[in-house]
């Protein structure tokens, strides 16, 4: 019985999920050939915001933010809009994060070449006839994190000053990633670590007219490790438009509200916030949990979980609620989907409850 196993809300990321883990990868190689799955699949996916974090033996509750920032590094001062003035969508054109956080969780904790990983994502695009898209997965492949600065140009003349947006060229030199740059909270129950990336990322404004749409992926790999990934692509679309950059086959995140008359203006570079969706269980070989959610936050469950002795039935409650959610005990590993968890009846968090 195997004793590893991968869940993702699209079914393209759990496939290229589960092969890198057949192919001997981590979960964090899990979490990342899922992305790119993605990637290839949908032209939100590559720039949306993207958080992962990963717990076990070797990695203590570590989480990687690739959220939106403030775009305008040494740019001019936008003029700031007056209440009846619509902006273009460029207007809204944050900075992406994402290729820099997703790219150092594959350094930081994958066992698999990059290469193999990106593939996914090419396989996806040839197979959708996306030309443009999958020429842009390889220039991710020979240039890393830096990919979209060989492709500036392109992308300027969409989101740029001169098509209305406030990105620079400078805006490409923000630290793509940061490991550990989220707020991680965890607690103990009866020797079972749980963790959570809880820090409220929720935008100013409410996300007003940014679509909360959520793609995630989960994962847990014969070496103890558990990881779980979230995909904003919602933020790429507002008032269910995209700003799509043809030549590139991928869409532009819109997270980053242009500014108004009255209003505080936000720092080049300031992060844009997104819900809390990610939470693990590592109770060593007993009992390992890696589950997403697809909502605005995580259910209300999850804080008193963090609280309580009642293990069994906070993993329940957790299992029934989450988006994608895998469980490795030392029978076996399995995917678990709303009442799927409650039917399991996870025998090892009743022993310990």
């Amino acid at each position: 019985m195997k004793n590893f196993d991968a869940a993702a809300s699209n079914k393209l990321a759990e496939v290229a999920a589960e092969e890198a883990l057949a192919d001997r990868g981590t979960a964090a190689d899990a979490i990342a050939a899922g992305f790119f799955a993605l990637a290839g699949g949908r032209p939100e996916a590559l720039c949306a915001p993207f958080v992962a974090m990963v717990a076990g033996p070797s990695a203590v509750g570590r989480v990687f933010d690739g959220r939106t920032a403030q775009p305008g590094k040494n740019g001019t001062r936008v003029r700031g809009l007056r209440p009846e003035e619509v902006p273009s969508l460029a207007a809204r054109a944050a900075v992406p994060r994402s290729l820099g956080a997703v790219l150092l969780l594959i350094a930081s904790f994958g066992n698999r070449s990059l290469s193999r990983t990106i593939q996914a994502g090419v396989r996806v695009a040839k197979d959708n006839g996306e030309d443009a898209r999958k020429r842009t997965l390889e220039r991710v492949l020979s240039h890393g994190a830096a990919a979209l600065i060989t492709m500036r140009e392109p992308i300027l003349a969409s989101v740029g000053k001169v098509a209305g947006g406030s990105l620079t060229e400078e805006d490409f030199e923000l630290e793509p990633g940061q490991a550990e740059a989220l707020g991680v909270s965890g607690t103990t129950v009866d020797g079972t670590r749980f963790l959570a990336a809880r820090e409220p990322f929720a935008t100013e404004d409410g996300s007003s007219g940014l679509s909360s749409e959520v793609e995630t992926i989960v994962a847990v790999d014969s070496r103890g490790m558990v990881a779980a990934g979230a995909l904003f692509v919602g933020h790429a679309s507002f008032d269910e438009r995209m700003l799509l950059l043809e030549g590139l086959g991928i869409a532009w995140p819109l997270s980053a509200p242009p500014p108004r008359r009255g209003e505080t203006r936000r720092p080049p570079g300031a992060i844009f916030g997104v819900p809390s969706t990610l939470l693990t269980v590592d109770g060593g070989p007993a009992a390992r949990v890696a589950l997403a959610y697809s909502g605005k936050s995580f259910p209300s469950s999850v804080g008193d979980l963090l609280e309580s002795s009642n293990l069994a039935e906070g993993l329940r409650v957790l299992g029934r609620d989450s988006a994608a959610s895998v469980i490795a005990t030392e029978a076996g590993a399995s995917r678990l989907r709303g009442t799927e968890a409650v039917q399991a009846g996870l025998a090892t968090g009743e022993q310990d409850g």
